[in-house]
């Protein structure tokens, strides 16, 4: 008797110790109506809802790196940061305005492998993105991005490539309907 109810404590406490629950992060747009769900357990997943309706399920986001460093698989966030933005952009090029309203929060989730994940909700749209702290040359190899829908909507993905023949070695954007 003594034996089983060692084995049954045995088996409880090791459960706590061997269960893994996602952590979860919360941003929402400035005036709220955006929210955007951050879950990090064995990957980095996102959702986003709008007004309480759900636009993206839960989608898994990551990257991997030349030289054979992946972020995003089994991560381990050491820190965040959130922060309000209020600013303005003056464009070189005056198309629609003369002065871009810049207003939007964001979220830093750090990583314990020197890599950041940023997510900026705006009033009107979520972005995010990844970063590094490493030294060294580090070039993209894969980004993985999935966007889960609960039904067919047309949704406009922007990637940003790294342009090698751009003299000027700027980022191009590079816009796909999904």
């Amino acid at each position: 008797m003594k034996r089983s109810i060692n084995i049954l404590v045995f088996i409880f406490l090791n459960s706590f110790v061997c269960r893994t629950e996602a952590q979860e992060y919360e941003i929402t747009s400035p005036d709220s109506n955006i929210g955007v769900l951050i879950e990090v357990g064995k990957s980095i997943s996102y959702s986003v809802k709008y007004k309480d309706k759900i636009l993206i399920c839960p989608s898994g986001i990551s990257m991997s790196f030349h030289p054979d460093i992946f972020s995003g698989k089994e991560p381990v966030v050491s820190d965040t940061i959130t922060r309000f933005i209020n600013s303005t952009i003056v464009p070189v090029v005056k198309e629609k305005r003369a002065v871009i309203p810049d207003i939007y929060k964001e979220l830093i989730l750090r990583f314990n492998n020197h890599f950041e994940l940023s997510f900026r909700v705006y009033n009107d749209g979520v972005a995010y993105r990844f970063a590094s702290g490493l030294t060294g040359e580090t070039r993209p190899r894969r980004h993985r991005p999935q966007i889960m829908s609960p039904k067919p909507v047309p949704l406009i993905y922007q990637r940003c490539v790294w342009a090698s023949s751009c003299a000027s070695g700027k980022r191009i954007g590079v816009e796909e309907e999904l």
